[in-house]
């Protein structure tokens, strides 16, 4: 290893030391068009930004040395937490002297510029923008790049990190300690579907926000271990890497109140700190004692033994990312000039309307798409042929700093490779202990888009469960429920009315389902097409002679209670009037937490739920009752109502995940759909006489980021010969 860094150095040192021929040319001999390029980033990482743009462009323009044609770009650098941030990103975005824009880092204002980009068309690349939500909405603008994969690679990764450290004989239990902000929101959506997928239990999420600090969180984990659940790690992932100094300072008391008050054993969980960790003041003030991951540049390239020998040190955050960034902007910029085409450009669209865009992006695509029989690297020789080969309107194979830059070929959203570090801090230094890649050998999963990832772990189901012995079978009734309200949740009432759609299709009648929706969407000032629903761009109208029986903010919890269980009130004049000789169809759409449904912003908690369904049974409400929840941690309210004879439940997610948005339409800026529920419908349209045990394992391969998960089916009797049809069509076709 030291053998081959060693010759990195010595080849950087040569490459530099090479060809300033460049000095000495007759100016007039050539020709260089000069471009403007915003750089963002925050002003801790701007010096080294800075320094390393300055390298790369050392390199573009010494590479570019003996052709008549060339291309300069002058960087502009910005603080992305300077008070006139909004303004500047807004001004670059829509100012046609510049041709792209570099970064910003956060998900917040990433967000701001890919909006503002959408005017003009401008390149938007960036460089460690790793928000899985951002990344999956701006998939499909053909303008916004990202040099990193998101940050569910990144929690894949921290597990790797620790694979071999697994205690035997005890429950692997892990804990996560995140942020309430959009850094945060990946490791908090992703986390326990990671924690399922490599057989941990995930007991305990902390969000810090205005009423949880990272002092809390510590505690909240300590009186798991006294209380007997031991939290052998902690993922660490707050956007603030003052919050790690905190967590230390906080489990250090722990350690010396356990001690002081004689109050037992006491071992504090190992930290797995996420990439915001890595910061100068952290390594100072901690100085060992703590590990975790961060993007880093692909070892084999040689970029970080070249850094280290120009520089001294490891590379900082989103530098290798940065250094290619500026690669592509100067080879996307010469193939656009040499195809005649200007920074900024007139077309018109498929409805005749003249427009304003920039042309870039698609040379871009040119440069990152082309066949790589052989991949020129980011050294002189191989910059200058790669200029060279543009020159003549061809491409080449190239090869970055940071990653292979591979990009998914559908939506050109982000690369497919990236390289983390496992790092531990040593004597004030994060010292590299290993490095992982998003394809590697250790990965859990295989995915293009990070967000479309299936399970691969699989809840087994008993085969051989006795038939239970029901009252005769006389009817079908269903209850729909869309839980929220408002034009962000619009896939919830979209799921809600495809649903009632389905059941209409398959022969119920408005006396037959009781249909719960605010129904503000269809003719909300959003909606550019009053009066339509749809649950994908491309499909037919939902809106379809939906009769609801009641808005949803008319009601509360109590009133979905005596809906289920019969109870006429004012409030509450449609009620459920099935018997012990009829079968019962739940659906439920909306948002969850931990041991509670939601609905409308109030909480439907697992025992008044579980108390629900045992008054329905008691009562002889349902003969059988077929629970269907879309929420996150639907899971654990299912599994509260365990033991309830002739009730199964079927959950979007398991007890400790989210359950995710499907399809998104960046025209409304809103998701149309969730995939569990749709792959559930299809089935009912489709497919009506589908076996319980067999709509059970569509749906879970189906299902993108959360495990589909079935409950209480040994009361229920044997789903391997029960279908769907008996609950969900009132005539079975």
């Amino acid at each position: 290893m030291k053998n081959i860094k060693l010759y990195w150095i010595l080849l950087c040192c040569v490459l530099l030391c090479a060809c300033h021929k460049e000095e000495n040319e007759n100016l007039s001999s050539y020709h260089t068009d000069v471009f403007k390029v915003a750089v963002i980033a925050p002003g801790e990482l701007l010096p080294y930004w800075q320094r390393t743009a300055g390298w790369a462009q050392e390199i573009l323009h010494r590479a570019q040395v003996g052709m008549d044609k060339r291309v300069r770009v002058e960087l502009e650098f910005h603080d992305e937490h300077a008070a006139d941030i909004d303004t500047y990103i807004q001004t670059v975005a829509t100012d046609e002297n510049y041709a792209a824009m570099i970064g910003p880092v956060s998900p917040q204002k990433a967000d701001l510029a890919a909006r503002a980009c959408r005017e003009l068309k401008k390149t938007l690349i960036l460089p460690i923008t790793a928000n899985a939500e951002f990344q999956r909405i701006y998939s499909t603008l053909d303008h916004v790049f990202n040099l990193t994969q998101s940050d569910i690679i990144q929690i894949e990764a921290m597990f790797a990190s620790q694979k071999g450290g697994e205690l035997m004989g005890v429950t692997n239990n892990v804990g996560l300690i995140t942020s309430d902000d959009p850094y945060g929101q990946t490791f908090y959506d992703w986390f326990g579907f990671m924690a399922t997928e490599r057989d941990y239990e995930a007991p305990i999420v902390c969000v810090l926000d205005d009423e949880t600090t990272v002092a809390d969180a510590v505690r909240t984990h300590y009186d798991a271990f006294k209380n007997g659940t031991f939290i052998n790690r902690i993922f660490f992932a707050p956007s603030d890497a003052k919050e790690l100094i905190k967590a230390k300072e906080e489990i250090d008391r722990m350690v010396t109140y356990n001690k002081e008050n004689n109050d037992g054993y006491y071992v504090p969980p190992t930290l797995v700190c996420a990439d915001a960790c890595v910061s100068e003041e952290v390594a100072q003030t901690l100085k060992n004692g703590f590990e975790g991951v961060e993007p880093t540049a692909n070892p084999a390239s040689g970029f970080i033994a070249a850094y280290e020998g120009r520089f001294g040190e490891h590379p900082r955050r989103g530098e290798a990312q940065l250094f290619d960034a500026v690669y592509l902007v100067y080879y996307s910029l010469k193939a656009m000039l040499v195809d005649g085409h200007e920074i900024v450009e007139n077309t018109t669209d498929a409805y005749g309307t003249s427009r304003r865009h920039s042309p870039l992006w698609e040379y871009f695509i040119q440069i990152v798409d082309y066949d790589k029989d052989y991949a020129y690297g980011w050294f002189d020789y191989d910059v200058h042929f790669v200029f060279e080969t543009l020159n003549e309107g061809e491409y080449a194979g190239i090869t970055g700093a940071s990653s292979t830059l591979d990009f998914d070929r559908k939506h050109h959203s982000a690369v497919t490779t990236t390289t983390y570090r496992h790092w531990r801090l040593h004597n004030g230094k994060f010292a590299t202990m290993q490095y992982f890649s998003a394809d590697g050998s250790d990965r859990t999963i295989s995915t293009i888009n990070d967000w479309t990832v299936k399970v691969s772990h699989e809840q087994e189901l008993e085969q051989y469960v006795s038939n239970l012995t029901y009252p005769e079978h006389k009817d079908n009734y269903a209850v729909i429920v869309a839980a929220s309200t408002g034009w962000s949740n619009y896939r919830h009432q979209a799921d809600a009315m495809l649903m009632y759609l389905a059941l209409k299709y398959q022969g119920f009648d408005d006396e037959h389902i009781i249909l719960i929706m605010e129904d503000d969407i269809a003719h909300h000032d959003k909606n550019p097409t009053p009066g339509e629903v749809r649950i994908s761009p491309e499909g037919g109208n939902v809106y379809v002679n939906i009769n609801a029986d009641y808005r949803t903010s008319s009601l509360y919890p109590a009133d979905i209670q005596n809906i289920l269980t019969g109870v006429k009130t004012a409030r509450t004049p449609v009620v459920l009037e099935a018997t012990e000789n009829d079968n019962v169809f739940l659906f439920w759409s909306g948002h969850g937490e931990s041991e509670a449904l939601i609905y409308n912003d109030l909480e439907f908690t697992s025992s008044e739920v579980r108390h629900t369904l045992e008054t329905m049974s008691q009562q002889k409400k349902f003969r059988k009752l077929f629970f269907v929840m879309e929420t996150c941690f639907s899971g654990s309210v299912a599994d509260s109502c365990e033991g309830i004879k002739g009730v199964l439940m079927l959950t979007a997610a398991n007890d400790s995940e989210t359950s995710k948005a499907d399809i998104y339409d960046n025209e409304l800026g809103v998701y149309l759909s969730n995939g569990f529920t749709r792959s559930f419908q299809n089935k009912i349209i489709e497919d009506p006489n589908v076996t319980l045990r067999d709509l059970f394992l569509h749906v879970v391969r189906q299902t993108s980021g959360s495990h589909a998960s079935l409950y209480n089916y040994k009361n229920y009797g044997n789903i391997y010969h029960e279908s769907l049809g008996e609950m969900v069509c009132r005539k079975v076709n």
